[in-house]
């Protein structure tokens, strides 16, 4: 069933392109009852027109695809739409076919595929993207801007294809190798070791406080802002940022938050101690 693909010929090629573009369209439906369900149908249009010759057999298809909610990432979806349209064409070769694999395969990669997804592009990729451009930006240069864009986008577009690619041709091997190689974990773990260290990194370049709070002992004056760099380097901006997570994790608005830190600032100023 569905196997796999040693080399993709020069149509199934320009199939997997076909895929490539109509997943930009997955994210433009979003809804609370089916979530990207209907994104994912689009995504998976170039198939069920391909494989299906009729209105009544698309339109059988393209219901089956608004059935169940799903929820994944655009960058990666290409992954679980191409192993989907193996399917299909198999589907569409054999009338005994259970079309109820389609849907289940499609839900069992959903979470597995989204996992590795949100940790590569928005725990790693969008991370490094923000913390070159804002350092560049604070600096008046317009590559911040352009580094951004580049860095965000190219290993999601490159992301879109290429999983097309491999969904197609492995077929239901995909999901066999998945489940037997821990790779999901290994990913997930090593993206989000990645984005916990840019994180840091960021923390320190980005968030600045220090304190004015000095003392005078025998003629000469102390201040704590020095044994603080001495002890720990950063410390006040570290502990900041932690409270701002930990506030954050309560879920209380972001305008809360930004007035928060804004009325800090200003007592802080004025009572003298930062």
């Amino acid at each position: 069933m569905s196997e796999n693909r040693a080399n993709l010929t020069r149509d199934e090629k320009k199939f997997v392109r076909e895929l490539f573009f109509w997943d930009h369209l997955f994210d433009t439906c979003y809804n609370y009852q089916l979530q990207l369900s209907i994104g994912f149908a689009l995504s998976m249009w170039p198939a069920i027109r391909r494989f299906y010759k009729t209105k009544e057999e698309r339109a059988k298809a393209l219901t089956r695809h608004l059935m169940m909610p799903y929820n994944n990432g655009a960058p990666m979806n290409t992954l679980v739409s191409g192993v989907c349209s193996a399917l299909e064409e198999e589907a569409s070769q054999n009338p005994e076919f259970d079309t109820n694999i389609i849907t289940n395969i499609k839900v069992g990669l959903m979470g597995p595929v989204a996992a590795i997804n949100d940790s590569f592009f928005f725990g790693t990729f969008r991370l490094i993207a923000s913390a070159i451009g804002i350092a560049l930006c604070t600096k008046g240069s317009w590559l911040g801007i352009l580094l951004f864009i580049l860095i965000n986008n190219i290993p999601r577009v490159l992301s879109i294809y290429y999983c097309g690619v491999l969904g197609y041709k492995t077929g239901l091997g995909l999901l066999t190798d998945l489940s037997t190689s821990g790779i999901v974990d290994k990913v997930s773990k090593a993206a989000n070791i990645v984005g916990v260290t840019i994180v840091g990194a960021m923390t320190a370049m980005m968030v600045s406080l220090n304190t004015t709070v000095s003392w005078t002992i025998g003629g000469e004056v102390y201040a704590l802002q020095n044994y603080l760099n001495d002890i720990f380097p950063m410390l006040l901006p570290l502990l900041v940022t932690l409270g701002l997570y930990k506030i954050l994790s309560k879920r209380v608005s972001m305008v809360v938050v930004m007035l928060l830190v804004l009325g800090f600032s200003i007592l802080g100023a004025l009572v003298g101690i930062i």
